[in-house]
Order: C-alpha cells, then structure tokens, then sequence
C-alpha cells in the first residue's frame, strides 16, 4: 500500500495496530512512519491527561480558532480549521449551549451570523491551555533546555512546513 511519494512502500504489516504504539520504532522503519506513529500516540496521550471537565481537544482547537481570529461566519471557521460544516456546527451548538460561545448578526448579510468566543469560553480555554502546558513542562523536565528548545523547533518547523504544502483541507487539495 502506497501512502505518499516520500514514505516509499509501506506494507500493511508495517502499519499494524497490533504494534504497541509505547514502543520504539525499529531503526529500520521508514523516519516518516515513525513520526506520523509519534504524533498519533502524542496526541492520544494528550487528550487522556486532559480533565473530565475540560472541553474536548476539538473543541479546544475551535475555541482557539476563535480566540485567534475573532467572529466569523461558522462556514468560514470551518474552511480556517480544515473541518467538515456539519461537523463543526455541531460544536459551536454544543459549545454555543455551554455558554462558550455565542452568535451575532453577521453586520454585512443580517441574514447571517458571526460564531464568537465569550469571556467563560476564553477561560475555559486558558484553563485547558494551562493545563496541557503544565503537563508537557513537567514530561519535558529530565530533558535538556537544548534538546527542550531543539523539539519545539522542529515542531513548529513541520506544522509551517505542511501549512505551506496542504494550505487548505484535505477534503479540497486532494478532490
């Protein structure tokens, strides 16, 4: 099976979830393999440290979207977070009957509205944000300031990297 031009042949063996996602990779899997299964088991770990009652990691993605770019239209904020509309409507309702949002007129078409992030959906953020923060500083502690400062960089790095190459959803690059 073929996943991409730089992962090279990838055999179904090879992306077996019966591998534990805790061990190692074997040194001779391909290094793109081996960083996609990282990421996968970083943010599942994630999503398990954050609390019972923090908004979801989605949900979280949502809010800071927001936090970032102020109201937008709920179809807009779908095409800025690479989300399907359906899916994202139904987080702004349930985040909207939380009190974490909130709807406006849209001022150039009344008959449409602005999704906007409210003072309870700002802090709910900074608590979350606080949280998954405290909990990487406290993981990252035994490492090195230079091995600490060389893992953000490469992170922040790849995320610029694919946000050059995939600028848009999937859903609409690879139509």
């Amino acid at each position: 099976m073929q996943l991409a031009p730089t992962l090279g042949c990838v055999t179904q063996a090879s992306i077996s979830p019966s591998r534990s996602v805790h061990s190692r990779s074997d040194p001779t899997e391909d290094p793109a393999l081996a960083l996609v299964r990282a990421m996968y088991d970083v943010a599942a770990r994630v999503r398990r440290i954050s609390g019972a009652e923090m908004v979801s990691g989605p949900a979280a993605y949502l809010l800071d979207a927001l936090a970032r770019s102020g109201p937008v239209r709920a179809s807009d904020l779908a095409v800025q977070i690479g989300l399907d509309l359906s899916t994202v409507s139904r987080q702004v309702h349930a985040l909207g009957e939380r009190g974490l949002l909130d709807r406006t007129p849209d001022p150039r078409d009344r008959r449409a509205a602005l999704v906007g992030i409210t003072d309870l959906g700002r802090q709910e953020l900074q608590a979350v944000w606080r949280h998954r923060v405290d909990t990487v500083r406290t993981t990252l502690d035994t490492w090195s300031p230079a091995d600490r400062t060389a893992l953000s960089h490469h992170m922040q790095r790849l995320a610029h990297t694919l946000g050059e190459q995939y600028p848009h959803p999937v859903e609409e690059t690879h139509r």
